[in-house]
């Protein structure tokens, strides 16, 4: 999907998949949810990836809203706000990457299609 705004132009990926990374820890939904906007560091999930968001959150574009996400899937959120489905923002998150989650739990779950 392509959409133009004036000078910019935006193409808009409906299927970004993070890279497997085996160099990473692997951590359960249950550890990620002790991450929410409560806790000292704040996680949140991007189908099989974990990431620390907690020094982005002052650049994130669209203000705080992010920790809507905190210790939880961001997935939901970008369904709705879509310019978040370009590679561009993938290379961002994947700096923010902290490990990944577990994949018995990925077989039983919606969020790692």
């Amino acid at each position: 999907m392509e959409l133009n705004f004036g000078i910019t132009k935006c193409l808009l990926k409906e299927n970004l998949k993070p890279p497997e990374r085996k160099d990473l820890p692997i951590f359960t939904f249950e550890e990620v949810k002790q991450h929410g906007k409560d806790a000292n560091r704040i996680w949140v999930t991007y189908k099989q990836g974990v990431y620390d968001i907690t020094d982005f959150i002052q650049s994130h574009p669209g203000g705080d809203k992010i920790l809507l996400a905190a210790g939880n899937s961001i997935e939901p959120y970008w369904l709705i706000y879509a310019q978040h489905k370009t590679d561009e923002v993938l290379e961002l998150l994947e700096e923010l990457r902290i490990g990944s989650l577990s994949k018995d739990e990925l077989k039983d779950s919606e969020l790692g299609k």
